[in-house]
């Protein structure tokens, strides 16, 4: 009797309905570490981030795994409410756009992730445009149209995630078709070369979403505040990498920042810099070859320099690029003979060279931290000198310099602090009312 009671006690327990089963609990999602990302590497990259939320432990011991897009999460680490996954992914297969988190158990989807994953993949985005002649061709060289005339923008040194939505909305509503972007050698070659490609892969899907022309500078040493020439090997890698990844957005590539200035580099020679005019530009051509090659890149309209420089570099760039800074001239004096002189000087050696090459002023500026500039000598001045460069006839296209005041340099240096067509907070001043109207077509 003992024998069948115990014998009918295990087939209690061994039935199938005999214990009831434990219910599952869905993982759920309520924060990803990285809200933006970006790839390395257009065949293969791998993105991790950390995720927290609720019975994440269900990704190991439950059958549940995470997903983005199509491609699965393995987990790194960690407990029920914070887990690191990783994804290798091929970048062809996931285009820019916004994707949630999703969870799946046997296959079946059974949760989606309020929390988005913003995905900027540089690598998908096909080029849809002219070429930058005949872009700038459908325009009149002496046309004040913003098909020539666009701004220092620098969204991915310039700004913030936070400040990112507000500057991208000034940029569509004033119509803006050209921006200048500084590539930093310091940042892309640098031990947080992730985060600065999520910055700069962000800055460049914007301008091609928005068909804005790109200018890209390319400058500068592996640390802050080296403006020595990089050793060969360093500037080629850096020049290769930078323009192979972003060759469909950047129309023009400026190959460092005032040589002839002791302050961007050292030594200012001419020799010293066509060095690396010379090392860059092979890359360029072999990687994106419909790009300008922009050389020169002058503080101001120095002949003396541009006459060097079309002596030695030959044709290692296609046009010449200098700066322009004439404002307290043109206040001081009531007229523009100095600019007028310089340029001058400047067209004589172009004709003497190469008669075809055009001019982009890459910056022009007129900063409210100079004695006695305001808000209306700023417009009045940089309005003067932009029609003057344009009525030459000799200038493809004019870079306004800078989007917004820097003030957080006010007591180091307050003329630069001061030379935005917006303040610091982004609020309009008179000069971004003028640019804000030109209009993109002159017909």
């Amino acid at each position: 009797m003992r024998q069948s009671i115990y014998g009918f006690f295990i087939f209690l327990l061994t039935a199938p309905w005999a214990v009831p089963a434990l219910a599952q609990t869905t993982p759920t999602v309520s924060s990803i570490s990285a809200d933006v990302v970006s790839f390395s590497d257009p065949l293969s990259s791998v993105v991790t981030f950390a995720v927290t939320g609720t019975d994440l432990d269900g990704m190991v011991y439950s059958g549940y795994s995470l997903w983005l897009g199509e491609f699965q999460g393995i987990v790194e680490g960690g407990n029920a409410t914070s887990m690191t996954f990783s994804f290798t992914v091929r970048p062809a297969s996931l285009p820019s756009g916004d994707y949630p988190l999703t969870i799946q158990l046997a296959g079946t989807q059974v949760y989606t992730s309020e929390p988005i994953v913003h995905v900027v993949n540089i690598f998908s985005l096909i080029p849809d445009r002219k070429s930058t002649q005949k872009y700038l061709e459908d325009v009149p060289l002496k046309k004040m149209s913003k098909k020539r005339l666009g701004l220092n923008v620098h969204y991915a040194l310039g700004g913030s995630e936070a400040e990112d939505a507000t500057l991208e909305a000034r940029l569509r509503r004033s119509k803006t078709k050209w921006m200048r972007e500084h590539f930093s050698h310091e940042a892309l070659m640098g031990e947080d070369q992730a985060a600065w490609f999520a910055r700069y892969d962000k800055a460049m899907q914007f301008a091609a979403d928005n068909n804005i022309h790109v200018v890209g500078m390319l400058a500068y040493g592996l640390v802050g505040d080296d403006y020595s020439r990089p050793s060969k090997e360093e500037w080629e890698t850096f020049v290769d990498l930078t323009v192979n990844r972003y060759k469909h957005v950047v129309d023009a590539w400026e190959v460092w920042n005032e040589p002839d200035s002791p302050d961007y580099l050292d030594p200012s020679t001419v020799k010293n810099y066509v060095k690396l005019l010379k090392q860059a530009s092979p890359i360029i051509r072999r990687n994106d070859p419909e790009a300008v090659i922009l050389g020169g890149v002058l503080a101001s309209p120095n002949a003396d320099w541009a006459e060097e420089i079309f002596d030695q570099a030959g044709n290692a760039f296609d046009q010449l690029a200098l700066h322009v800074y004439q404002c307290e001239n043109w206040l001081n004096n009531g007229n523009l003979q100095q600019l007028d002189k310089d340029w001058t000087a400047v067209g004589q050696v172009v004709r003497r060279h190469r008669p075809e090459v055009k001019v982009w002023v890459t910056e022009l500026g007129c900063s409210e931290g100079s004695s006695g500039v305001g808000e209306k000598e700023q417009r009045q001045s940089m309005k003067k000198i932009t029609q003057y460069l344009l009525n030459t006839g000799s200038v493809e296209v004019v870079l306004l310099y800078t989007i917004r005041d820097r003030s957080f340099l006010e007591e180091s240096d307050p003329y630069e602090a001061y030379f935005g067509l917006l303040n610091a907070d982004f609020s309009p001043k008179l000069v971004w009312d003028w640019y804000r109207q030109i209009r993109v077509n002159t017909q």
